[in-house]
């Protein structure tokens, strides 16, 4: 764990800290109109959010932060009669800012880029206790110094913990809509004018009652009608712009409850509310805005698998072309060189002859896989041909022979009565099949641990040939079971999703069908059906 933040480099500690004294002493003097009764408290304050944003970024800050403070006081000339003791409360003040910095930076770690449910919850958590303990110490210092009375030192707290903490809880969550908005440019709308209007309505509505609440004694209760923009701000547009709209209404409340004179009480019942009012907003943008970033990833993923699976299909259809065309190869070359060895020996023209056409009817061979592959691509035909299926089967298992035994899955096999042939695109078959049986080991093996088993059947039923997968694992919940051939829907821990929509799609074309049942007590059995005469020629 790391007790300062990233360390900067000595021109940018003095560009950064010059930068922060002058801000944080006009926000004093742009806050300090309304000050309880004649001391340096004032009833809001955002220059201690400003502190606090600083000592997030680096505890090598700290300086500044007191030398800002420092000369605050000195400005305000509380700090002319007894400099030493203004100095000894402002150090423990900055203490207090950097103890919290350190406390939400390393302990918990927030970040104030990040606009996420999380970092709020932990300022929430934090910001009411590091107000408190920072109104303690300073109005502890005022008491000791004789600034403020001794009868008026809980009053006095009590304002200074709400000022400190509805100043952090509201600009530093616009201090990461702001960041977010200029540094990094990730907030955009797709409906400019309709967002402007959203903004001037809005704007107009909080102005309208503030002024009312703020005005009208008996009209206070209208400030909770601002719950109602803020949460139709929340929902439509998420956090950062609720921290901005949340910014924009202090702001308005500040200023109109200081134009109009409110007492120090009426004040802070206000600004107590407005800390409600944040918090709500706030809590409830940032989980919109988290939602909206887990349903964009979740579309960046299945983007992602797709491209995934366009490969896994070019590099089965790659395999398949090598596959079909290797063999025709093989006996062009062969043919080739036998005719060459023949022609260089002064051997029988006539049979060189034969030779040379038997290689050109292998080139045919060649170009006429090529075609087909090619015709696959783009249509998705089939090139049906009478297949044994049981030795599809058998070959699919001895293909995950090892991958079964790996993951303590038994494979069984139980074929026809006497052989059964289908018209079926043997390779499409293939691979469909092989899904089925990958699904069914993974399933099987997810489940408690020991042997478990995944059963093959070959069956005829009518005119259809029945090839069966079943498993004895967990099943099929029955919230997966009405989307279960629907793309990047899965009952494989670390399944894709993929694999059952194109057995599906597989079978389909093939003019049969891929269904499932729930086995008992446990386990699922996914069924392959087939017309054994190929498809369109189906005797129902």
């Amino acid at each position: 764990m790391r007790f300062i933040g990233a360390t900067p480099g000595v021109l940018e500690i003095v560009r950064v800290s010059s930068l922060f004294v002058v801000g944080y002493i006009c926000i004093n003097m742009l806050t300090s109109f309304h000050r309880f009764a004649d001391t340096p408290l004032v009833l809001w304050s955002p220059d201690n959010a400003l502190s606090l944003l600083v000592l997030l970024e680096s505890s090598l800050y700290a300086p500044a932060v007191f030398v800002a403070s420092f000369l605050t006081d000195a400005v305000w000339l509380f700090a002319k009669e007894n400099p030493a003791a203004f100095a000894v409360s402002e150090i423990l003040v900055t203490l207090n800012y950097l103890g919290v910095a350190i406390l939400l930076r390393d302990g918990f770690g927030y970040d104030f880029r990040k606009a996420n449910y999380a970092n709020v919850v932990r300022l929430i958590a934090i910001v009411p206790a590091a107000g408190a303990l920072t109104g303690l110490v300073y109005c502890g210092s005022l008491d000791f110094n004789g600034v403020i009375s001794g009868r008026e030192v809980v009053r006095a707290f009590k304002t200074v913990w709400i000022g400190n903490s509805v100043g952090m809880i509201v600009l530093m969550p616009a201090a990461t809509a702001i960041y977010d908005l200029f540094g990094r440019r990730v907030w955009t709308s797709n409906h400019p004018l309709q967002l402007a209007f959203s903004i001037v309505a809005i704007t107009v509505g909080l102005t309208f009652l503030i002024l009312s609440a703020v005005v009208l004694p008996d009209s206070r209760y209208l400030f909770t009608l601002l719950f109602l923009p803020i949460i139709w701000v929340g929902i439509n547009y998420g956090f950062r712009a609720v921290a901005l709209t949340l910014l924009a209404t202090q702001l308005i409340l500040v200023v109109s409850m200081t134009r109009f004179g409110l007492d120090d009480f009426d004040f802070s019942v206000l600004q107590m509310q407005m800390f409600v009012l944040a918090v709500t907003g706030q809590l409830l943008g940032a989980a919109i805005s988290d939602r909206e970033e887990t349903t964009r990833a979740l579309r960046r993923q299945q983007s992602e698998l797709a491209r995934v699976s366009s490969q896994a299909t070019t590099g089965a259809l790659a395999v398949a072309f090598a596959h079909e065309i290797s063999q025709p190869l093989s006996s062009l070359s062969g043919y080739l060189h036998a005719a060459k060895r023949m022609l260089q020996g002064r051997d029988d023209v006539r049979r060189a002859v034969e030779v040379l056409e038997s290689a050109e009817s292998e080139t045919r061979r060649t170009r006429e896989v090529i075609i087909r592959i090619r015709e696959f691509v783009a249509t998705g035909a089939l090139e049906l041909r009478e297949t044994d299926l049981e030795s599809v089967a058998r070959k699919i298992l001895t293909m995950n022979e090892e991958e079964a035994r790996a993951a303590d899955v038994r494979l069984s096999f139980e074929g026809p009565e006497r052989a059964l042939t289908a018209r079926i695109d043997r390779i499409a078959i293939e691979q469909a099949l092989n899904n089925l049986v990958v699904n069914a080991i993974e399933m099987a093996h997810a489940d408690a641990p020991g042997v478990r088993n995944v059963w093959l059947r070959v069956s005829k039923y009518g005119d259809s040939a029945r090839l069966e997968v079943e498993d004895d694992g967990p099943g099929v919940s029955p919230e997966m079971a009405a989307r279960l051939f629907e793309p990047f829907e899965t009952t494989k821990p670390r399944g894709m999703g993929l694999g059952l929509t194109l057995a599906a799609q597989v079978a389909s074309k093939h003019g049969g069908q891929l269904e499932w049942r729930p086995r008992l007590p446990q386990g699922a059995c996914f069924t392959l059906e087939l017309p054994i005469d190929g498809p369109g020629e189906r005797h129902d």
